[in-house]
């Protein structure tokens, strides 16, 4: 049966996010994640090897607040990838057609822009408008403040509204990327990158190179505005 879901200003009656067992998501639902037996193998492969660090020069690091979309044919660049998340939540999409990749690390300013934007990004290196898309998600805690639950909701609220079908591969957030330590909480995974040419996401909480600029780039997590793209930086490392 067809169910509605209510947001402030408009009312959704596509269910845009798949798990693997075929069921379709109506909202954010712990239960429904943990329970899908396909999901849950995934998040244990991700989770039984992490890299310690990522170096390689032929690397796109996406700071918060940043967005980066590569194509797989990109001679340049064979990995994306970010770290440094506590309460940001770092969100993959892939293009199931011809494997370009988009990586956004938000941090709850202007989400929905976000998820725009990288979807737009990626249809404009297709040919055709149909599309699925592989979806990946890490990122949170359960912190004291709740700003980790409601990012998480907000993001799947975004993609929710969203007209095309996206197929989750992978969900660690939040509850599910909690830690305690001595009556504390921190997150399980602060990092995550995507092997393009490998199409494979992997656990890594340091990526070394991170480009140029980089004391402006943060400098921005101090001021409210949207999320930036990142594509000047392709420039610099294929002059690299």
């Amino acid at each position: 049966m067809m169910k509605f879901h209510q947001k402030n200003y408009f009312l959704i009656s596509n269910m845009t996010i798949w798990l693997e067992n075929n069921i379709q998501l109506g909202s954010f639902n712990y239960d429904e994640i943990k329970s899908d037996i396909l999901l849950k193998k995934n998040s244990e492969e991700f989770l039984s090897f992490q890299k310690e660090s990522q170096d390689s020069i032929k690397c796109l690091y996406v700071a918060q607040r940043e967005i980066g979309t590569v194509s797989y044919l990109d001679p340049y660049i064979d990995i994306i990838g970010s770290d440094d998340a506590t309460t940001c939540h770092i969100v993959i999409i892939v293009d199931e057609a011809n494997s370009n990749v988009s990586l956004c690390h938000f941090d709850g300013s202007d989400t929905e822009t976000g998820i725009f934007d990288m979807v737009k990004s990626l249809k404009s290196l297709r040919e055709h408008e149909n599309a699925e898309y592989s979806l990946y998600i890490v990122g949170g805690f359960d912190d004291d403040r709740g700003s980790s639950q409601n990012l998480t909701k907000e993001i799947f609220d975004c993609l929710l509204n969203r007209i095309e079908k996206y197929n989750l591969k992978l969900c660690i957030v939040t509850d599910l990327n909690t830690i305690n330590k001595n009556g504390i909480n921190y997150p399980i995974i602060y990092g995550i990158g995507y092997d393009i040419k490998q199409k494979k996401a992997f656990w890594c909480n340091k990526f070394l190179n991170t480009g140029p600029d980089m004391l402006a780039r943060r400098a921005r997590h101090f001021s409210e505005g949207a999320v930036r793209n990142v594509e000047n930086l392709l420039t610099w490392i294929k002059f690299f």
